[in-house]
């Protein structure tokens, strides 16, 4: 869950941040055509269906939100600190 509370540093924020885009880069490092075609299940989560996926595109979906997280640091955030309003 999450700690709504939280302070962490930034240090802290980006030691996690790296460990995470490591673990990624060892899983698409690993991936093959063929488990990139897996289709896999999703656990069941209320309310939402069972359904299944493709590997494939678990990962666009994956990779499409860094795009738009890293857009919105750039644009918003980095962007702001140069704003004079």
């Amino acid at each position: 869950g999450l700690t709504l509370d939280a302070t962490s540093t930034l240090a802290e924020v980006l030691e996690s941040r790296r460990a995470r885009m490591a673990t990624m880069r060892r899983v698409v490092d690993q991936l093959t055509e063929a488990e990139l075609d897996r289709v896999c299940r999703r656990r069941h989560a209320d309310p939402y269906p069972d359904q299944e996926y493709v590997v494939r595109r678990c990962l666009k979906v994956v990779l499409r939100e860094e795009v738009e997280h890293h857009r919105y640091a750039v644009r918003d955030l980095l962007g702001a600190s140069g704003d004079s309003r």
